[in-house]
């Protein structure tokens, strides 16, 4: 089954002419931003907290310290990034007004969880999935 996920939708919708040379022709320009390191850091936090909640408890779960684990996440891929590519790959300042949203995000997640995840009669069997050929 062929999917199409939200990012492709975006960018089709932003240029369809863009999304064709990255998606079709397989020609892109790999650069980091902010849109992706918190992205990254926000994906590894959420991952973090749902395995934990699901493999062992929600009060285990609830434990984590998710605005200290997407700052330090964020930082990470920050360094990373920074010396992948040469330069800074945002601001800090851009650094400081996603961090600053993540921590709201985190707190709507943590005040809303039981509505989105819930373990009764429920299992985890992953966050993400990936198609793998197989040859």
């Amino acid at each position: 089954m062929n999917r199409i996920s939200y990012s492709q939708i975006s960018l089709f919708n932003e240029c369809p002419q863009h999304w064709k040379l990255r998606y079709v022709d397989k020609i892109s320009k790999t650069e980091s931003n902010i849109y992706l390191i918190f992205g990254t850091a926000m994906h590894q936090t959420l991952q973090t907290y749902l395995e934990i909640m699901y493999f062992d408890s929600v009060k285990n779960a609830n434990k984590l310290n998710l605005e200290q684990r997407l700052h330090d996440k964020m930082m990470e891929r920050f360094q990373i990034d920074k010396e992948s590519y040469g330069k800074d790959p945002c601001t800090l300042e851009q650094l400081r007004e996603f961090f600053q949203d993540g921590v709201d995000i985190l707190d709507f997640f943590k005040k809303r969880r039981g509505e989105y995840f819930s373990k009764r009669g429920y299992k985890l069997i992953g966050c993400e999935q990936h198609k793998t050929n197989i040859s």
